[in-house]
C-alpha cells in the first residue's frame, strides 16, 4: 500500500521535500498559498485547494511555510486545528528555539503531535544520502515517522525532547554556514582585490572540505575529553596567522569585519591563558565560561 504524506507549503525547499517524498514512492498531497505554485505543480503531486483538504489526506503532515507567523496563523485559521488533530504534523518552518516551543505549546493545547524539525541542507541536499535534517520532541513519533524523514533526508538526527532542541542545533548550524560561506566570500574578494582568479580559490573547496572534516573531528574529541592539548597548531600558532590575514585585508582595502573578529576570539582566547592550547577551547571564550 502507497503511503499518503501531505506537504503544506510549496517554497523552493517545500517543493523539495515534496520531490523527495514521491521519489520514495509516497503519495505526496500539497497545498500552497500560491494559486500560481498550485497550479505549476497540479502536474506532479496530487494538489488541493485547500489547506484543509490536503491535511485531511494524510495521517502525516509536514509543514514548511514562510515562518513563524506564518505557521501560527495557519494553525488559528478556522478547520485547521480540528483537521490536524489526532494527526503527526511535522514542522520543518524555520523558527527560533522560543518560537519551536511556542508553537508546540501552541499545537499540543489543540491535540496535535508535533515533531519539530530544522534543515541542515540547502534545497539541492533534501533526498540525499548525507543531507541531515534535526529532529525533537518525543522520541516514540521520531521512531515511528524515522521511514518518512529518511525519505527527506538521509540522516535524520534526533537532538532531544524539548521542542526547541532541533532548532538549538540549527543556530549552532547556521553559525558554521554562514561562516563558511562569508568566509568563500571574503576569499572571492581577497582573490578579485589582487588580481587573481577565484575560481582558482573555488574549485579547490573540496580540500577544504576535507581539511574543515579533520577538524571537525578532532574538535569533538577535545570538547568531548574537555582536554584541549594536542598536535596540530596551538591558539598562539592561529592567532598569528589570523593577524596576517587582517593586516593584508586592510592592506587591499577589504571590509575587514570578518577576520577582525577572528582575531577578536583568538586573543582573548590566547590572552585567558590558552595560548598553547588548541582552537577548540576558544568556545569557553565565545561562551563566557573562560
Amino acid at each position: 500500500m502507497v503511503e499518503s504524506i501531505s506537504v503544506i507549503g510549496l517554497g523552493n525547499m517545500g517543493s523539495a521535500l515534496a520531490r523527495a517524498l514521491a521519489a520514495a514512492d509516497k503519495t505526496v498531497v500539497c497545498w500552497t498559498r500560491s494559486a500560481e505554485r498550485r497550479a505549476n505543480t497540479a502536474g506532479f503531486h496530487d494538489v488541493r485547494q485547500t489547506a484543509a483538504e490536503a491535511i485531511n489526506a494524510s495521517p502525516v503532515i509536514v509543514l514548511c511555510i514562510a515562518n513563524f507567523e506564518a505557521s501560527m496563523a495557519l494553525l488559528g485559521e478556522p478547520g485547521i486545528a480540528g483537521a490536524l488533530a489526532g494527526r503527526t504534523l511535522i514542522q520543518l518552518t524555520s523558527e527560533t528555539p522560543d518560537e519551536a516551543e511556542a508553537f508546540s505549546q501552541a499545537a499540543s493545547a489543540k491535540g496535535i503531535v508535533v515533531l519539530d524539525g530544522a534543515i541542515a541542507t540547502m534545497p539541492s541536499g533534501i533526498g540525499r544520502p548525507d543531507g541531515v535534517i534535526y529532529y525533537s520532541g518525543a522520541k516514540d513519533v521520531f521512531d515511528r515517522e524515522l521511514h518518512n524523514l529518511r525519505s527527506m533526508s538521509g540522516r535524520p538526527v534526533y537532538c532531544g525532547a524539548r521542542a526547541k532542541d532541533a532548532s538549538i542545533m540549527d543556530m549552532a548550524w547556521l553559525s558554521f554556514f554562514y561562516g563558511s560561506v562569508l568566509g568563500l566570500v571574503q576569499g572571492i574578494a581577497t582573490c578579485k582585490s589582487s588580481t587573481m582568479d577565484p575560481s582558482i580559490f573555488l574549485q579547490s573547496a573540496p580540500s577544504y572540505l576535507m581539511e574543515i572534516a579533520a577538524v571537525a573531528k578532532d574538535l569533538e574529541r577535545q570538547t568531548r575529553l574537555n582536554n584541549f592539548k594536542g598536535d596540530q597548531a596551538t591558539n598562539r600558532v592561529h592567532l598569528a596567522g589570523a593577524e596576517q590575514l587582517l593586516a593584508f585585508a586592510d592592506e587591499i582595502g577589504l571590509n575587514t569585519a570578518l577576520p577582525a573578529a577572528s582575531v577578536e576570539i583568538l586573543r582573548r582566547t590566547v590572552e585567558a591563558g590558552h595560548a598553547d592550547e588548541e582552537v577548540a577551547v576558544a568556545a569557553k571564550v565565545v561562551a563566557g565560561v573562560a
